[in-house]
């Protein structure tokens, strides 16, 4: 058996405030919009799990003994697969939609614009530690948004893989890995969120919803 690996310290308040600031700053300044950003994202997140899918399964394999066989499937092909689905339609996705208006607003002309909600918040479970992180983290870059991501504690391992691993991947402009414990997740919830990915339980479904 794995030697126990203790939680990962709880973020501050200070890191916390700055990392959310940062990534905002980020979204206002425009460079998440552009087809060719977002492709670049996917792209890296598709390298990452590529590269290093071994890695993260070692990792969870460690944390609670996830068998190989179903980690791959669940947390490296899943999320490889949805990486490959947003890429081949991302450009349609991204075109105005021209929409069919009343009577009443002839000879007007009506568009549906998808735009970005802004800086997002996604917060992972310990059972798919990679997949409820990278999947989530697909849809919201798609989108043209930042995240802050807030891995389990109770997978540590996984944990420091994602924080160490992302960032080198993906732009760390946009994108922030905070580790942490439950007070890390109230901290993040303290703060505005345009969007929150949240798997977990009931009674911290209650407190994200509120």
């Amino acid at each position: 058996m794995s030697s126990r690996v203790s939680q990962p310290p709880e973020a501050t308040p200070e890191v916390v405030e700055a990392e959310v600031a940062r990534l905002r700053q980020t979204f206002d300044e425009g460079r998440t919009r552009s087809l060719s950003w977002r492709q670049e994202q996917l792209t890296g997140l598709a390298d990452m799990l590529s590269r290093h899918g071994g890695e993260l399964q070692a990792a969870m394999a460690a944390d609670f003994g996830k068998p190989g066989f179903e980690s791959f499937v669940s947390d490296i092909g899943l999320p490889l697969s949805g990486v490959r689905h947003f890429s081949k339609h991302l450009r349609d996705w991204m075109q105005p939609r021209k929409v069919r208006l009343g009577a009443l607003s002839r000879p007007g002309v009506g568009w549906v614009v998808p735009e970005p909600l802004g800086t997002v918040l996604i917060i992972a479970p310990w059972n798919y530690p990679v997949e409820l992180v990278v999947s989530p983290l697909v849809a919201a870059l798609s989108a043209g948004n930042t995240a802050v991501i807030k891995p389990a504690e109770l997978t540590p391992r996984t944990s420091a893989a994602l924080a160490e691993l992302i960032p080198r991947y993906v732009d760390p402009d946009a994108v922030s890995v905070v580790e942490g414990g439950p007070e890390t997740s109230q901290e993040l919830l303290a703060h505005r969120f345009d969007h929150i990915f949240f798997t977990g339980s009931t009674r911290v479904g209650k407190m994200v919803y509120e």
